[in-house]
């Protein structure tokens, strides 16, 4: 299948989903994500799931790994320059507002450098055995993944198992490395 379709079947599939559901499927990814042998983290990038597409719960796994280092720098990222992102470091006193695409961005903070960035959590509808992500079509976080540290992780969440294959992969699309589901943890 093509991304057109993947993108179709999996927002369905999502969207489908009940609230008990997704109460669920969201505590067992973070049961799954506690798996993780990660190193010790400074900077990580998350992203405001969109609840109106039932996107997985990343606020759980921000949750867990500031829990674990208190002085974890998280940043979400925010639209610039039309189709380009950078990333602002949320603090006690950051404030969220509704962007393009309904998305929650921070309305002010510093910028964490994406160089400077540990681990990624990457949005995707789906994935395939090979780490290669189906989103939602614009090509934002496939541009800003290019500019990050190379060695960072680049995490997916994903209330589904991964795919055979992804019918066409275009120029730039960059993989992730670690996909978490409610039953187990894919490394590629």
């Amino acid at each position: 299948m093509n991304k057109t379709e993947l993108r179709k079947i999996y927002k369905q599939n999502r969207l489908a989903l009940t609230s008990a559901q997704l109460n669920k499927l969201n505590d067992l990814i973070l049961i799954q994500f506690q798996t993780l042998e990660l190193p010790f983290l400074q900077n990580i990038i998350s992203y405001f799931p969109l609840e109106k597409f039932n996107e997985p719960d990343t606020f759980l796994i921000t949750r867990f790994l500031k829990f674990q280092n208190l002085q974890l720098n998280i940043a979400y990222p925010r639209m610039i320059a039309g189709s380009e992102l950078e990333a602002v470091i949320v603090t006690e006193d950051s404030e969220f507002q509704n962007a393009n695409y309904d998305i929650q961005e921070l309305k002010h903070g510093a910028i964490m450098q994406p160089i400077d960035a540990e681990l990624i959590i990457v949005p995707l509808l789906c994935c395939d055995y090979s780490g290669n992500r189906v989103g939602y079509g614009k090509g934002y976080y496939d541009r800003f993944l290019a500019n990050c540290n190379k060695d960072a992780i680049k995490v997916g969440l994903s209330f589904f198992d991964p795919i055979d294959s992804i019918g066409t992969l275009d120029f730039g699309d960059m993989p992730i490395d670690v996909l978490v589901t409610p039953d187990m943890v894919y490394e590629f």
